[in-house]
């Protein structure tokens, strides 16, 4: 079986459980916050890894260290991926699940740059406009970059809509070069 059909099928099957209980978020959360566990720490990697520990006990083990960051079925996730060897799966898994819950909770990834820090009251309308006009709650991201001269450039999901200073001059520019 392919590795993307496997990490579909076990991101699908949790779904459905978060679904049931109505913890889709919370399950979500978990997945990444041990997915960046496993990429960015040598030591957790190691944990995950190791044959020596018996899965349901790292399951436990996960739940003692992480408390209230993990969800219970996330951590049985990943006690059955340790014993089951399939260890690759998880980053995978992750991604296809966080895909699967924005479609479940109707959300959209937007992200925004600016030049500046926006107000709170500026990134508040900006999310409520855009939750009106995808019809979707918006998962809303701001990062500064300070290569833009002015404006916003957002990028919403797949789309990107770029109402920058820097934009609107290279546009200008084109016009005039074409006249």
């Amino acid at each position: 079986m392919k590795l993307n059909r496997k990490a579909k099928q076990y991101a699908s099957a949790l779904i459905n459980v978060a679904q049931h209980y109505n913890v889709v978020a919370e399950v979500g959360g978990s997945l990444g916050i041990i997915s960046k566990l496993i990429k960015t720490d040598g030591v957790f990697r190691a944990f995950f890894h190791t044959t020596k520990i018996r899965p349901e006990d790292k399951t436990k083990i996960l739940l003692a260290i992480l408390k209230k960051q993990c969800h219970p079925i996330a951590a049985e996730f990943f006690g059955v991926l340790a014993g089951k060897r399939e260890w690759h799966l998880f980053p995978r898994t992750a991604i296809v699940y966080r895909e699967k819950q924005k479609d479940v909770l109707n959300l959209v990834s937007v992200n925004a740059y600016t030049a500046r820090e926006l107000e709170e009251d500026m990134r508040t309308h900006i999310r409520e406009s855009l939750e009106q006009a995808t019809g979707k709650k918006a998962d809303f991201q701001v990062s500064v970059d300070p290569n833009l001269l002015g404006g916003i450039k957002l990028r919403i999901g797949n789309i990107v809509v770029d109402g920058s200073l820097q934009h609107r001059l290279q546009q200008l520019r084109q016009e005039l070069l074409h006249t």
